[in-house]
Order: C-alpha cells, then structure tokens, then sequence
C-alpha cells in the first residue's frame, strides 16, 4: 500500500511538471518529423495451399522424407531393374511395363515443377489476387531461371542417384522453344546436368525432355516417357500431377474427382507402385487434383448424419 501510495505521488509530481501541453492537446499538432515512421502495411494472408507449400517447414519435412524413400527404394532395388514405365497401348486395370533389357543403362524421370522446382516467384501474382496467366509463366520461364528454388531434399537425393551410376532425367511439360532458360533454371537451382536436343538422335546425353518440340510436338509425357524407356531401363519416376506417372490418369472426359481418384488404385499393380517406384510430392497449389465441388469431395457415404443420434 505504502509502495502504491508513492508511486501514485511521484506520478501526479510528473503531471504538474509537465504543465499545459505535456500530452501534445494545448500546443498545436506535433512536427511531422516528429511522429513515429508507420510501419509497413499488413500482408494479407496467402492461399492455404500456398502457405503449407512454399512456407511451411510441415511440407518441407513431408517432401524430405519422399525424397529419402526414393533414394532408399533404388538403392535397395535398382538390382531387380524392375521398369515402371506403362507401355503403349496398355490399361491401368490391366498393367503392362515396358521391359528393361540387360543392356539398358538405370534412370530415374523426374517431372520438374513443384517435383523437383519451387516456383513461389511465379505463384506470387496469383497469391495477390492476380489470375493465372499463360503469358506470364512463359515470362517466369524466360527471365525468371534465376529464381526458383531446389525443392527441400533434391540436391542431395539427385547426387546420391547420380552416385549410384543411375541417370537423372526430367521430363516437363516447360517449352522446348525456351530450352536454353529452362535448363539454366535446373542447372542454377543445383540440379543439373539438364541437357536438351530436338530429337532422340543424342539420348546418351540428353536428360531433359520438353513439351511442344520438334520431335514431340504435343504436351502428352507418355510419348516422352516412351522414348526414354526405349533407351533406359526407368526404375523410378517422380511428380506432382497423377499425369507425371501416366497419361492414363487423365481420361477424356474428366471424371468426377472420386472416380479419378479410384483410378491410383485400378489394379493391384497400379496400387503397388505408390512409394515403390512412383513417388508423389505435395502441391496443394494447382494442378489436376484441384478440382470438386462440395458434393463431389464428400460422398454421401462419409458425411456425418444430420442426426448423429439417427442410428445410421
């Protein structure tokens, strides 16, 4: 009480000190110099998808440890030479591989974007409200080669593919007229080699295959993965998109997202392959998986009653 009472003497000594103006209400408005700089505005928040991908330390943990089960089923398997590239013609109901020959040399096919690439540079426009522009990603894939980022893990998972005596290739859907950059962006992100020809006359040294080329002019990777396989014995692939894996993934026309979902698992072979050959990376930010309404994600099977006293 004592220590309360001299606290409150000292504080009223000050006010009476301070006289008329003290608080800034007598003396007319405070020199502009003299206000305190406004802090910067606040950010608004980025899409879910975008938060969990490009900023959370979760995803990155969750893309290490895709990248650590990668490396780990070559090392143990590559042996076996066990091909899981799809071959032409066949289904996913009933699965055939092109076969390895005893000759072939080992790879690993990558797909490059938000598998091997973070490009949160390019997604920053679309974070601000900005619509996806076409335009402005072949921008991205010009003058943008500095900028994006090895995805958390793939630096180090490619050396130790490359240890092994297995090729790295990359397979994307990025242009073949901007191969040079697109290159340079593999290549500056630590990734590379990252070697481009129009055609298949080189394929010892080629290891990236690009869309709308001379030789493949379409943006369908089964042509691509095709060529490759006929070259290398693939025994691993990685991607975002189902459509990494298989053209198969994505019929005409779109099936509704359940019933493209059931297609991962189509057959014992194809649901096998999930962690044992096809590794898929989180990208919760576009793509094919991003599509259903309300209805469509949640069934009528899985939704809690509207009485959960109903008995149902």
């Amino acid at each position: 009480m004592r220590k309360w009472m001299q606290n409150l003497g000292l504080a009223m000594a000050v006010l009476v000190v301070g006289g008329p103006g003290a608080f800034g209400q007598e003396t007319g408005p405070i020199p502009a110099a003299q206000l305190p700089a406004p802090g910067p505005a606040a950010s608004p928040a980025a899409p879910d998808g975008m938060r969990f991908l490009y900023g959370s330390g979760e995803a990155a943990a969750n893309t290490r440890s895709i990248w650590h089960a990668l490396v780990d089923y070559v090392g143990a398997h590559r042996a076996e030479r066990r091909s899981v590239v799809l071959s032409p013609g066949t289904t996913l109901a009933a699965p055939r591989f092109v076969p390895c020959t005893g000759d072939q040399p080992l790879a690993v096919v990558f797909d490059v974007d938000e598998t091997v690439l973070l490009n949160a540079g390019a997604e920053y426009d679309v974070a601000r409200g900005e619509p996806y522009s076409g335009t402005r990603w072949q921008q991205w894939e010009v003058y943008g080669a500095n900028k994006p980022i090895a995805t958390p893990g793939a630096v180090e998972a490619l050396k130790a593919l490359r240890a092994m005596g297995v090729t790295v290739i990359f397979n994307t859907n990025r242009l073949a007229i901007h191969a040079a950059q697109n290159s340079a962006a593999i290549v500056h992100a630590g990734l590379g080699p990252a070697v481009y020809y129009p055609d298949t006359a080189h394929w010892r040294d080629q290891t990236l295959y690009l869309a709308a080329g001379l030789h493949y002019p379409e943006t369908a990777k089964d042509p691509r993965r095709a060529a490759i396989a006929s070259h290398y014995c693939v025994i691993a692939m990685g991607g975002d998109q189902l459509g990494d894996f298989s053209d198969l993934f994505n019929p005409r026309p779109t099936p509704a997202p359940q019933q493209r979902r059931s297609l991962t698992d189509a057959s014992p072979a194809i649901a096998d392959l999930w962690g044992r050959g096809w590794y898929t990376f989180p990208n919760p930010v576009y793509g094919t998986a991003l599509t259903g309404t309300i209805d469509q994600v949640f069934p009528e099977a899985v939704r809690w009653p509207t009485d959960p006293h109903d008995g149902k």
